[in-house]
């Protein structure tokens, strides 16, 4: 039996040494572009678009063993597109000043579509044991498809 035994325990004269193992913070890439264009023929309509890729995270069971650690998120994934539009503006000429809107120096109305691709990136995991001790990370998703709609006002 290789080692040394104590108390007939086995003891193992061989110190192991992790090694590299990925800290919580360790995030390869992360790319983020935003665009933003006024829409041809309508001046005061504007449209943005947010593209985000991330690398996943490392994570690992619950614990201070960051050495077990081994496992990584997917990666995040995330489009976002959005128009506004202008209806009222004291300080630009052009906006139409209809009499409805004589107490208002800013008006304006957005929508947004976030998440449009409607993508499932994981949040988090959920550990959850069984009765052998064995362990398996359930993944918590963030939201789907969500609509924002904005109505900005300056009186």
């Amino acid at each position: 039996m290789p080692g040394y035994t104590f108390d007939d325990v086995a003891v193992d004269s061989v110190r192991h040494e992790p090694g590299y193992f990925p800290m919580p913070t360790d995030q390869r890439v992360t790319v983020t572009m935003f665009f933003q264009d006024y829409v041809p023929k309508l001046p005061r309509c504007k449209m943005n678009m947010t593209l985000i890729v991330g690398s996943g995270l490392p994570f690992g069971p619950p614990g201070n063993d960051y050495y077990k650690d081994v496992f990584r998120y997917p990666p995040y994934r995330r489009v976002d597109i959005g128009f506004s539009y202008l209806f009222v503006d004291k300080d630009d000429p052009k906006t139409s000043r209809m009499k409805l809107f004589n107490k208002l120096n800013y008006f304006s109305l957005s929508l947004e579509i976030l998440n449009l691709l409607q993508v499932k990136n994981t949040v988090s995991y959920t550990w959850v044991t069984d009765v052998t001790g064995r362990e398996y990370a359930v993944p918590n998703y963030l939201t789907a498809r969500q609509l924002n709609l904005r109505l900005s006002v300056r009186f």
